[in-house]
């Protein structure tokens, strides 16, 4: 049985929204992985607000979405 380290290891998310860019931010930060993050949304015709969600940190469920 082999002992699973976090040494040289590479990680690809897909979808550089809040959720995939707190990943990668984290991993980076504890880890000694090498983080790819991939994006589909590249045109600046569509509107921003036909893809994915916002979070309202105004609100305290905003706040709760991201501890």
């Amino acid at each position: 049985m082999s002992i699973l380290t976090n040494e040289g290891f590479r990680v690809t998310i897909i979808g550089g929204g809040l959720s995939g860019l707190l990943l990668a931010g984290l991993l980076q930060l504890n880890s000694a992985a090498a983080v790819t993050v991939y994006e589909r949304f590249i045109s600046e015709e569509s509107s921003y607000w036909s893809q994915g969600a916002t979070i309202h940190l105004k609100s305290d469920s905003g706040f709760l979405a991201i501890k």
